[in-house]
């Protein structure tokens, strides 16, 4: 059992050979997690996409919780689906996922992409004003919480704070 934002879950993790190379295989590592740990949900939808497009992306599903195989970690659900605009469009539970996989004869998408994009578009379109405002109650979350630590620190820690801050990018004497 692993504890993740001090909520226990039983990450579906994938066994070794499977954690190289994650980018591009959202399809087939989400549906492997789903048939290793059957508790959790494979859900089929898009989001967002590391160059900011929208594309198709998978991820798997339990108590408000998603774990996205990709990133090989557990967000709570109402903060993933706005972080990565994800939209559902498609699940699968259990048995569900090993006769979806047969049938198909690979692991997704296994909705028709042009279809899926129309639904995506009017989903999203329902759900952005409320993504937005989840978006803007987590980066408030976060602010107070950053404040709150700094107001805890003395002033040695506050000074040491600062150098590390400001020292990011900063460039690196030359010797």
């Amino acid at each position: 059992m692993r504890i993740v934002n001090a909520a226990p879950l039983d990450l579906p993790r994938l066994p070794r050979k499977y954690r190289r190379r994650r980018g591009g295989w959202c399809y087939s590592l989400a549906g492997m997690g789903a048939m290793l740990h059957p508790s959790w949900t494979l859900v089929q939808g898009m989001g967002r996409a590391t160059d900011g497009g929208i594309t198709g992306h998978a991820w798997l599903e339990r108590d408000g919780w998603a774990f996205d195989a990709v990133l090989d970690r557990a967000f709570e659900l109402r903060k993933y689906l706005p972080r990565f605009r994800a939209v559902e469009l498609g699940r699968w539970h259990g048995a569900q996922v090993a006769a979806a996989r047969a049938e198909h004869g690979h692991w997704g998408p296994w909705l028709d992409q042009e279809e899926a994009r129309r639904v995506y578009d009017a989903r999203w379109a329902e759900h952005e004003p409320e993504y937005e405002a989840a978006q803007a109650r987590d980066q408030e979350e976060t602010v107070r919480g950053l404040l709150d630590l700094i107001d805890g620190l003395d002033d040695a820690r506050l000074v040491a704070l600062h150098r590390a801050v400001t020292s990011i990018g900063a460039p690196h004497a030359q010797p």
